[in-house]
Order: structure tokens, then C-alpha cells, then sequence
């Protein structure tokens, strides 16, 4: 047993019974439950438009009866984030969950609306394929690491909104590392570090060059997320700076995805969700979520080791320890961890962040004085 067992045995969704009972359990993965929903909690489904939106409906049978407090509730499903931001400025829509950097300022100058924040589960960084020749060096993956302004990055392109990332678990897990440093940025050093691995401008044109072959990549992000897209601009132009020419390059999100898993890739930036079980699989040997190809035998037995301790004392040491090979063999470039930010209606009261995002809340909202220009309402 671990001290995980308990979890795994309790975690899950409680399924009811008459709905299931008469359906065979081979049949339960094939099947379209969503053309006969049965729910619970505080709410009731109360209409469904597919890709459009979800109405929600007070339970009456909700055992905290003087919750939920709001009678109705309406998710508007919209892909176009700039749409989203016109809903919100207009005062069609309340809340809106993961508002993007460059919208901070206006969210918190505009007084119908408020700002909240809270750490979430995940840090954003750049991942080297490690299947490239380019990237096999862990010397070249942290000089290309120490020519990034990373706090730079989350000042003026993330607005502040979170804190270096340190490695490959968020600060917020009980297992992080808190004897992790950041690598410095230090281009000269990089400089440096790239010559010892053979990389010198040889032929004058400004990049670094080995074996007759000039260090060029590609580095992706997906089409319409803003905040990727400058973070790539921008550290295409630090690199430059150390001789490495990195070409940004925007790809749709379903060919995004699938030439992660295929390893069709130079470099690309993203974001990572770090689970609350604490794991580092995606830093394991031959794992589908270890897209830079990392592989380190040490940190391989770390990791077994870990997952199979006794007891979190026994196994916080070995996570500790696998974080820091990780954190020096830089397989993934750690950017920084991103607060969640959510923008709120003035004239909704009780919303408070939690474990669960700002949703797990939910039930305690009330509906207070409504802003000139947002009209108030009971749903």
C-alpha cells in the first residue's frame, strides 16, 4: 500500500444505479450518455444547446436548502477569446474564467467588473525534442535556458501574474523542491557553454554552427493563444542574441497536439497541468506525456521508488532528488507559474476561489446592486 490507496480506491464518479443497472458493463464505453443526463448537486440541467451553451436550474432538492442562492445559471460556450472579451466589457456576461494577460489592465480599470487570482496547478515552459541531434546535449539545453529573460517574461507578458517556475512541480505541491533555484540568465555563459559542445559562428552570418549545419529551429506555438505567441517572439529574439536562430511558428491546435505525440517537432511552447497526485510522468522513460524524449535511468528509479513509498515522508526525498536532475539536465525550459485569473461582475457577491476554481463556489453566489450599465437579475 502507498498513501495513495485510499485515494484511488475512493476517487471517481458515484454512477447511478438505475440508470446503468440494466445496460451491459461492456456496453458503457460505447454508449452516448449524454442523450440521457442524470444529475445532481445543487443544480439541474435545465437545457443543453451543444457548442452553444449549458442552462443550469436550482434543485429543489438540494440538501443545503437555502443554497444555491441564484436561481439560473447560463454558460455560454464561445471559442473566439476577443468575443469573449466583448461579452464581458458589454455586461452580457458576469465571469469569465482564464483571462488573458494582455486583458488585465482593462478588466481591473473598468468598474463593473473585479480581478481574482489564484495559484493553479501549472507552469508554462519550452520543450526541446530531445530526439533532435541538436537538443541530445543537456550542456546545450541549459546554455539555451540561461539565455532567457524569464522574469522579464512574466513581468511584461504575463503581467506579473504568478512567479518563476523552478521545475517540474508547481510550488504549491508538498513535494516541490524548495532548495530549487531558477538557472540565472546569463547569455555570456550560454555563449560559453555552447563553444565546449562545438557550437561557433564559423562562417560570420551571426549563428553558431557544428558540423557544417547552422543551430536553426522551429519553435511552435498554437494559432490564437497571445500569450504563447509573444513568448515565442520573444525568445526567438533572445536566442538570437547566443547565435541560435529559432523561427516561431503558429500551428492549429489539433495538428499542435498530435506532432507532440508524434515527436514532430524542434521546440514548442505550452503549458502544463500538473496533476494533484504527485508524479513526474511526464519526465519518465518511453511515457506518451514526455514529448522532449527525456530520458535519465536515475531519475526513472527515483520516480518507481517514489510511487511506490510507504509514507510521504519516505517519499518526498526521492521526489526532491529526481526534481533536481531534471532541473540540471533541462529537458524542458521552466518559464514560470501562471495564476488563474478570473473577471467578475460587481454585482455578483460571495465568489471566492478555491480548490476547485472559482466554480466550486458556486452555490454560495448571490446576485447584489447591479452597475448603471449591467441591469440586475435572478438568474
Amino acid at each position: 500500500r502507498t498513501p495513495y490507496t485510499l485515494l484511488e480506491i475512493n476517487e471517481g464518479h458515484i454512477l447511478p444505479r438505475h440508470a446503468l443497472e440494466a445496460l451491459p458493463r461492456d456496453q458503457w464505453h460505447q454508449t452516448d450518455f449524454s442523450k440521457n443526463l442524470v444529475t445532481n448537486g445543487p443544480y439541474r440541467l435545465a437545457a443543453w444547446n451543444p457548442g452553444q451553451s449549458i442552462e443550469l436550474a436550482r434543485n429543489p432538492d438540494y440538501f443545503e436548502k437555502e443554497l444555491p442562492r441564484i436561481g439560473r445559471v447560463l454558460f455560454r460556450i464561445v471559442i473566439d477569446p476577443a468575443i469573449r472579451l466583448q461579452q464581458l466589457f458589454a455586461g452580457e456576461t458576469d465571469v469569465l474564467e482564464g483571462v488573458p494577460p494582455e486583458a488585465v489592465t482593462t478588466v481591473t480599470t473598468d468598474r463593473h467588473l473585479r480581478l481574482t487570482r489564484f495559484d493553479q496547478r501549472m507552469y508554462t515552459y519550452v520543450c526541446w525534442n530531445g530526439r533532435r541531434p541538436v537538443f541530445a546535449d543537456p550542456t546545450v539545453r541549459r546554455a539555451l535556458t540561461m539565455a532567457l529573460d524569464r522574469d522579464e517574461m512574466l513581468a511584461v507578458l504575463a503581467k506579473g501574474m504568478g512567479r518563476p517556475a523552478k521545475g517540474p512541480m508547481v510550488s504549491s505541491l508538498w513535494a516541490a523542491n524548495r532548495a530549487l533555484e531558477p538557472l540565472p540568465r546569463d547569455p555570456a555563459a550560454s555563449r560559453r557553454a555552447l563553444k565546449d559542445a562545438g557550437w561557433e559562428d564559423r562562417d560570420g552570418d551571426g549563428v553558431v554552427d557544428k558540423d557544417g549545419k547552422p543551430f536553426l529551429i522551429e519553435l511552435e506555438f498554437n494559432r490564437g493563444n497571445t500569450l504563447r505567441e509573444n513568448l515565442a517572439l520573444r525568445i526567438a529574439s533572445q536566442l538570437s542574441q547566443i547565435g541560435v536562430k529559432a523561427v516561431p511558428r503558429a500551428v492549429e491546435w489539433a495538428a499542435f497536439q498530435k506532432k507532440h505525440r508524434d515527436g514532430d517537432f524542434d521546440a514548442f511552447v505550452a503549458s502544463r497541468i500538473v496533476p494533484t497526485r504527485v508524479d513526474l510522468e511526464s519526465f519518465v522513460t518511453g511515457d506518451t506525456s514526455n514529448y522532449a524524449a527525456y530520458s535519465n535511468a536515475e531519475v526513472d528509479a527515483l520516480v518507481a521508488r517514489a510511487r511506490q513509498a510507504a509514507t510521504l515522508d519516505e517519499a518526498r526525498p526521492l521526489w526532491e532528488k529526481a526534481q533536481e536532475i531534471i532541473v540540471r539536465d533541462q529537458p524542458v525550459t521552466f518559464l514560470f507559474e501562471q495564476d488563474r485569473l478570473y473577471a467578475v461582475s460587481r454585482r455578483i457577491d460571495g465568489v471566492e476561489p478555491g480548490p476547485l476554481g472559482l466554480l466550486g463556489t458556486l452555490r454560495k453566489w448571490r446576485i447584489g446592486p447591479a452597475p448603471a450599465s449591467n441591469p440586475a437579475s435572478d438568474d
